[in-house]
C-alpha cells in the first residue's frame, strides 16, 4: 500500500535486482565450496539446479493461492515471509569447510 504507480514499481525492481544479484554470485561462490567430490562436480550442479527449479515451478501457484486469499498485495507479504525464513537459514551456515 506504499505506492500505487511506477515510482513504487520500479524502485521495488531496483531493490530485487541488487538484492537477487547479492543472493545469487554469493550463492554460486558458496555451492562450488561445499561440493563434496571435485570429480563430479556436473552432478551435484544438476542437483543444485533441480532444487532452483522446483521453487520456481511452485511459486506460482503459491502466488495464485496468496492472491485468492489475501489479494494481489499478498504476493509481497508472501515472499517476505520466505525470504526472512531463508535469510534465518543462511544466517546459520557458520562456515565451509574446504
Amino acid at each position: 500500500y506504499l505506492s500505487h504507480d511506477m515510482t513504487g514499481v520500479t524502485i521495488y525492481a531496483f531493490c530485487a535486482g541488487i538484492g537477487m544479484g547479492l543472493w545469487n554470485s554469493l550463492d554460486n561462490y558458496l555451492n562450488l565450496q561445499v561440493i563434496p567430490d571435485k570429480d563430479r562436480v556436473g552432478f551435484f550442479l544438476g542437483v543444485y539446479n533441480v532444487g532452483n527449479s522446483l521453487p520456481q515451478a511452485i511459486g506460482p501457484v503459491i502466488a495464485a493461492a496468496a492472491i485468492g486469499i489475501i489479494g494481489f498485495s499478498g504476493v509481497f507479504v508472501v515472499s517476505m515471509v520466505f525470504a526472512l525464513i531463508a535469510s534465518f537459514c543462511i544466517f546459520s551456515i557458520r562456515g565451509v569447510a574446504r
